[in-house]
């Protein structure tokens, strides 16, 4: 019987550090990126969703999972929020202020 894991709720700062601390892993990986289809006005005047899967290149094991959207902000600067971040069995969810 598969349980899905509790997910952990941090902020966003602490999302982007934790991401942080696992590029060195993440660089040793093979990449699959999936974009999530959402209306094209919304694609086209706000932002993107992207899951991207790091898999281990020596056993193909998937090691992580991230969520994140994509968008502009006001002053024209690419803005990247990861939303869920998955790292082996625990599940990191971006706690909203």
């Amino acid at each position: 019987m598969n349980v899905t894991p509790k997910p952990v709720l941090i902020s966003a700062d602490e999302m982007r550090k934790l991401f942080e601390q696992q590029v060195e892993r993440f660089s040793k990986c093979r990449i699959a990126r999936e974009r999530e289809s959402q209306n094209p006005l919304h694609e086209q005047f706000c932002c993107t969703k992207t899951n991207i899967k790091y898999f281990e290149l020596e056993t193909g094991d998937e090691v992580a999972c991230v969520a994140e959207i994509n968008y502009v902000n006001h002053d024209k600067e690419p803005v990247r929020v990861i939303l869920r971040l998955r790292i082996g069995d625990t599940l990191y969810c971006l706690r909203l202020p």
